[in-house]
Protein backbone atom coordinates (compact mmCIF):
# COMPACT_ATOMS: atom_id res chain seq x y z
CA UNK A 1 0.00 0.00 0.00
CA UNK A 2 0.93 3.73 -0.64
CA UNK A 3 1.89 5.81 2.23
CA UNK A 4 -0.94 7.74 3.37
CA UNK A 5 1.39 11.05 4.13
CA UNK A 6 2.88 10.91 0.94
CA UNK A 7 1.43 9.07 -2.02
CA UNK A 8 4.40 6.49 -2.63
CA UNK A 9 5.41 3.49 -1.33
CA UNK A 10 6.89 3.26 1.91
CA UNK A 11 10.64 3.50 2.94
CA UNK A 12 10.26 1.63 5.74
CA UNK A 13 8.16 -1.17 6.18
CA UNK A 14 7.94 -4.10 9.26
CA UNK A 15 10.44 -2.26 10.98
CA UNK A 16 13.11 -2.96 7.30
CA UNK A 17 14.60 0.11 5.40
CA UNK A 18 17.11 -0.71 2.38
CA UNK A 19 19.31 2.68 0.98
CA UNK A 20 21.51 2.02 -1.90
CA UNK A 21 24.08 4.83 -1.29
CA UNK A 22 22.27 6.65 1.32
CA UNK A 23 19.13 7.15 -0.98
CA UNK A 24 16.06 4.73 0.34
CA UNK A 25 14.03 2.43 -1.74
CA UNK A 26 10.52 1.78 -2.29
CA UNK A 27 9.43 -1.04 -0.45
CA UNK A 28 6.51 -3.55 -2.28
CA UNK A 29 7.11 -6.79 0.22
CA UNK A 30 9.15 -7.25 3.26
CA UNK A 31 9.78 -11.04 4.53
CA UNK A 32 12.53 -12.23 6.89
CA UNK A 33 13.95 -14.04 3.72
CA UNK A 34 12.57 -11.50 0.99
CA UNK A 35 12.42 -8.26 0.00
CA UNK A 36 10.81 -6.93 -2.93
CA UNK A 37 12.31 -3.28 -3.62
CA UNK A 38 12.09 0.00 -6.06
CA UNK A 39 15.94 0.43 -7.41
CA UNK A 40 15.91 4.05 -6.52
CA UNK A 41 16.29 6.61 -9.33
CA UNK A 42 18.52 8.37 -7.69
CA UNK A 43 21.18 5.84 -8.62
CA UNK A 44 21.23 6.35 -11.96
CA UNK A 45 24.73 7.61 -14.10
CA UNK A 46 26.35 5.50 -11.36
CA UNK A 47 28.12 2.58 -12.09
CA UNK A 48 28.12 1.13 -8.74
CA UNK A 49 26.34 1.30 -5.36
CA UNK A 50 26.36 0.04 -2.00
CA UNK A 51 23.88 -1.72 -0.30
CA UNK A 52 22.85 -2.22 3.11
CA UNK A 53 19.55 -3.55 4.90
CA UNK A 54 18.46 -1.97 8.14
CA UNK A 55 15.92 -3.73 10.78
CA UNK A 56 15.06 -1.44 13.62
CA UNK A 57 18.09 0.98 13.31
CA UNK A 58 20.77 -1.85 13.28
CA UNK A 59 22.65 -2.10 9.56
CA UNK A 60 23.70 -4.98 8.27
CA UNK A 61 26.47 -5.59 6.33
CA UNK A 62 27.48 -3.04 3.35
CA UNK A 63 27.48 -4.86 -0.48
CA UNK A 64 28.82 -3.18 -3.54
CA UNK A 65 26.44 -4.31 -6.80
CA UNK A 66 27.02 -2.51 -10.13
CA UNK A 67 24.21 -0.42 -11.73
CA UNK A 68 22.95 -0.69 -15.19
CA UNK A 69 21.13 1.78 -17.08
CA UNK A 70 18.49 -0.65 -18.21
CA UNK A 71 18.27 -4.45 -17.17
CA UNK A 72 14.64 -5.57 -19.31
CA UNK A 73 12.95 -8.44 -17.55
CA UNK A 74 9.29 -8.90 -19.89
CA UNK A 75 6.72 -10.91 -18.63
CA UNK A 76 3.22 -12.52 -19.10
CA UNK A 77 0.69 -12.27 -18.91
CA UNK A 78 -0.19 -11.23 -22.00
CA UNK A 79 -3.46 -9.67 -22.43
CA UNK A 80 -5.12 -9.43 -26.05
CA UNK A 81 -6.77 -5.93 -27.64
CA UNK A 82 -9.72 -6.55 -25.71
CA UNK A 83 -7.78 -6.94 -22.44
CA UNK A 84 -8.91 -10.49 -22.08
CA UNK A 85 -6.28 -12.79 -21.07
CA UNK A 86 -4.31 -14.30 -24.27
CA UNK A 87 -4.03 -18.01 -24.11
CA UNK A 88 -3.76 -21.05 -26.50
CA UNK A 89 -7.72 -21.13 -26.36
CA UNK A 90 -7.96 -17.44 -26.41
CA UNK A 91 -5.99 -16.02 -29.10
CA UNK A 92 -4.89 -12.94 -30.59
CA UNK A 93 -5.72 -11.89 -34.04
CA UNK A 94 -3.35 -12.32 -36.26
CA UNK A 95 -1.77 -7.84 -36.61
CA UNK A 96 -3.72 -6.85 -33.64
CA UNK A 97 -2.66 -5.33 -30.63
CA UNK A 98 -1.56 -6.97 -27.28
CA UNK A 99 -0.17 -6.17 -23.86
CA UNK A 100 2.52 -7.52 -21.93
CA UNK A 101 4.56 -6.42 -18.97
CA UNK A 102 8.37 -5.60 -17.78
CA UNK A 103 10.58 -4.20 -15.81
CA UNK A 104 14.09 -2.87 -15.34
CA UNK A 105 13.13 0.67 -17.83
CA UNK A 106 15.52 2.97 -15.95
CA UNK A 107 15.07 6.16 -15.76
CA UNK A 108 11.86 7.65 -17.36
CA UNK A 109 10.24 11.10 -18.53
CA UNK A 110 8.54 12.75 -17.44
CA UNK A 111 10.28 12.17 -14.29
CA UNK A 112 9.43 10.74 -11.05
CA UNK A 113 10.54 10.20 -7.47
CA UNK A 114 11.68 6.76 -6.09
CA UNK A 115 7.90 5.18 -5.20
CA UNK A 116 6.00 7.64 -6.64
CA UNK A 117 3.10 6.05 -8.64
CA UNK A 118 2.63 6.48 -12.89
CA UNK A 119 0.70 9.29 -13.61
CA UNK A 120 -3.07 8.42 -15.14
CA UNK A 121 -3.47 10.81 -17.44
CA UNK A 122 -0.72 12.14 -20.02
CA UNK A 123 1.90 12.92 -20.10
CA UNK A 124 2.58 9.06 -19.31
CA UNK A 125 6.04 8.10 -17.77
CA UNK A 126 8.17 7.24 -20.54
CA UNK A 127 11.58 5.25 -20.60
CA UNK A 128 14.33 7.50 -22.15
CA UNK A 129 15.93 4.62 -24.02
CA UNK A 130 14.30 3.27 -26.87
CA UNK A 131 11.68 0.07 -26.97
CA UNK A 132 11.64 -2.04 -29.43
CA UNK A 133 9.87 -5.79 -29.70
CA UNK A 134 10.24 -8.69 -31.61
CA UNK A 135 7.77 -11.31 -32.54
CA UNK A 136 9.27 -14.39 -33.75
CA UNK A 137 12.22 -12.45 -35.04
CA UNK A 138 10.42 -9.75 -36.96
CA UNK A 139 10.00 -6.05 -35.83
CA UNK A 140 6.58 -5.70 -34.22
CA UNK A 141 5.20 -2.41 -33.75
CA UNK A 142 5.44 -0.36 -30.67
CA UNK A 143 2.20 1.42 -29.76
CA UNK A 144 2.94 2.11 -26.12
CA UNK A 145 5.42 1.50 -23.64
CA UNK A 146 5.47 3.31 -20.56
CA UNK A 147 5.14 2.98 -16.76
CA UNK A 148 1.79 1.53 -16.41
CA UNK A 149 -0.59 4.13 -14.67
CA UNK A 150 -1.13 4.63 -10.84
CA UNK A 151 1.86 1.71 -10.59
CA UNK A 152 5.44 1.56 -9.01
CA UNK A 153 7.68 0.38 -11.55
CA UNK A 154 5.69 -1.76 -13.73
CA UNK A 155 6.35 -1.29 -17.52
CA UNK A 156 3.35 -1.61 -20.04
CA UNK A 157 4.22 -2.46 -23.50
CA UNK A 158 1.62 -2.49 -26.25
CA UNK A 159 3.03 -3.81 -29.27
CA UNK A 160 0.84 -4.59 -33.20
CA UNK A 161 2.13 -7.98 -34.16
CA UNK A 162 3.04 -8.68 -37.71
CA UNK A 163 0.63 -9.74 -40.03
CA UNK A 164 1.10 -13.37 -40.83
CA UNK A 165 2.15 -15.11 -37.34
CA UNK A 166 0.04 -17.64 -36.05
CA UNK A 167 0.73 -20.32 -32.93
CA UNK A 168 2.91 -19.29 -30.80
CA UNK A 169 5.11 -16.36 -31.18
CA UNK A 170 8.05 -15.55 -29.07
CA UNK A 171 7.79 -12.03 -28.10
CA UNK A 172 11.12 -10.40 -27.17
CA UNK A 173 12.09 -7.00 -25.36
CA UNK A 174 14.73 -4.78 -26.04
CA UNK A 175 15.22 -1.72 -24.32
CA UNK A 176 18.00 0.23 -25.43
CA UNK A 177 20.14 -2.23 -26.88
CA UNK A 178 19.66 -4.55 -23.72
CA UNK A 179 17.41 -7.93 -24.76
CA UNK A 180 15.42 -8.83 -22.09
CA UNK A 181 16.52 -12.56 -21.01
CA UNK A 182 13.01 -13.80 -20.65
CA UNK A 183 10.94 -13.70 -23.79
CA UNK A 184 6.80 -13.95 -23.07
CA UNK A 185 4.67 -16.18 -24.90
CA UNK A 186 1.50 -14.89 -27.10
CA UNK A 187 -1.13 -17.25 -28.81
CA UNK A 188 -1.88 -15.89 -32.26
CA UNK A 189 -4.52 -16.60 -34.84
Amino acid sequence: AFDPATGKLPTTLAGVGVFFNDAPAGLFFVRRDQLNVQVPFEVAGQERVTVRVEYQGIASNVVEVAVRAVDPGAFAPVLNQDSSLNSAQNPALAGSTVQFFATGQGVVTPTLETGQPAPSTPPFATPRASVRVLANGQPATVFFAGLTPGLVGLMQVNVTLPAGLTGEVQLELFIGEHPSPSKVTVFVR
